[in-house]
């Protein structure tokens, strides 16, 4: 009997210790107050530096509490300044992987573009699709109606190219320009070949 109610008040109070030392834990973390460890001896005074001999200047002895303030308060603006800066780049990053997808996808439909001019050239003897009717003509070798938005987009430009049998260099003559972006933009030639123009 005597036993239990020894074992009873030794956990008592292991409890009763464990609850002290975890308030003064949490206080610590919720104030900020801790002292520096110690370890082999006395702090030692800080040695004076080469400008402080020269001109006879001193650093002010800064109470420690201040400056560990100081330090958090530091910390915790680089801190939110660092996620700042990590929020910019990644909005940048991603703004300029989803100019490129655009940028590749139109680049595709510019090529089935040129492979249906090309068709159209052969079918008809070497003359490429009147600048009226280019939509008309292509359409049956498309066979997409989303096409329709391309040849209607206002940066589309169409210049019909001579006949290929009067053209010396075919790859050399522009027959579309399309200018998706202000610095971006698609070049198909009379050839069927097509080209991206950055920069300019």
């Amino acid at each position: 009997m005597k036993k239990r109610w020894l074992l009873i008040i030794i956990m008592v109070l292991i409890i009763v210790c464990l609850l002290v030392i975890l308030k003064s834990i949490g206080k610590i973390i919720m104030t900020g107050e801790h002292r520096p460890m110690q370890i082999g001896g006395p702090i030692l005074p800080k040695a004076e530096t080469q400008m402080e001999k020269t001109s006879g200047w001193r650093t002010p002895n800064i109470p420690s509490q201040v400056r560990e303030g100081e330090e958090r308060t530091s910390t915790g603006e680089g801190f939110i300044k660092g996620l700042k800066e990590f929020h910019k780049e990644m909005t940048g990053v991603m703004e300029r992987a989803k100019k490129e997808e655009e940028i590749a996808d139109k680049l595709s439909k510019m090529k089935f573009i040129g492979l249906a001019m090309m068709m159209y050239v052969e079918d008809w003897d070497g003359y490429y699709p009147p600048k009226e009717k280019l939509s008309w003509c292509l359409m049956p070798y498309l066979k997409d109606h989303s096409f329709y938005d391309v040849f209607a987009h206002p940066d589309f430009h169409y210049t019909p190219p001579p006949p290929l049998k009067k053209m010396k260099e075919p790859a050399e003559i522009i027959a579309v320009e399309w200018k998706i972006f202000p610095d971006v933009c698609i070049v198909l030639y009379a050839d069927g070949h097509v080209k991206t123009k950055r920069g300019e």
